[in-house]
């Protein structure tokens, strides 16, 4: 449900000395106003978008899992067309590399132990450095996109 109008203005009276019957010395608003407004307007409602159009414009971030300090999405690519999720830029920043256009690393098959941490299917450990040979593999991606061209 959109709103037609997300503020609207208020005209409040200003209270000069003319017009004070007290003894105060002056009328002390509680409510300042836009600091571009004069003192006696007032900005009235909600300046928020609806619930709805926050929601519509929202980039949801997709789920990440991580793998032996590797990050990839939650179909286990690094790059990943269906959930919209490219992890190569903290991968190599991770492991201490500039951020190049390189071919992205793939995961082993891996399955989770009771503690819900993944480790490689193959030896069953969360350590695995023959199967989670990140730095490796993206040193070898790394030089692939050099000798092809790519930046």
């Amino acid at each position: 449900m959109a709103m037609d109008k997300a503020w609207s203005w208020v005209l409040y009276p200003t209270f000069t000395p003319q017009n004070v019957t007290h003894s105060f010395p002056t009328y002390i608003n509680p409510y300042p106003s836009h600091p571009d407004l004069p003192p006696h307007l007032f900005l009235s409602g909600d300046l928020r978008p609806p619930i709805d159009t926050l929601y519509s414009m929202a980039e949801v971030a997709p789920a990440t899992i991580e793998i032996n300090d590797a990050i990839f999405c939650e179909h286990l690519k690094e790059v990943c067309e269906q959930c919209n999720y490219d992890g190569r830029e903290e991968n190599d920043s991770f492991y201490g590399f500039e951020a190049i256009d390189r071919d992205p690393i793939e995961a082993p098959v891996v399955t989770q132990n009771k503690d819900g941490v993944y480790q490689c299917k193959k030896h069953g450990a969360a350590t695995c450095n023959q199967c989670f040979g990140w730095k490796k593999q993206i040193t070898r991606a790394r030089t692939a996109a050099k000798k092809a061209g790519k930046k």
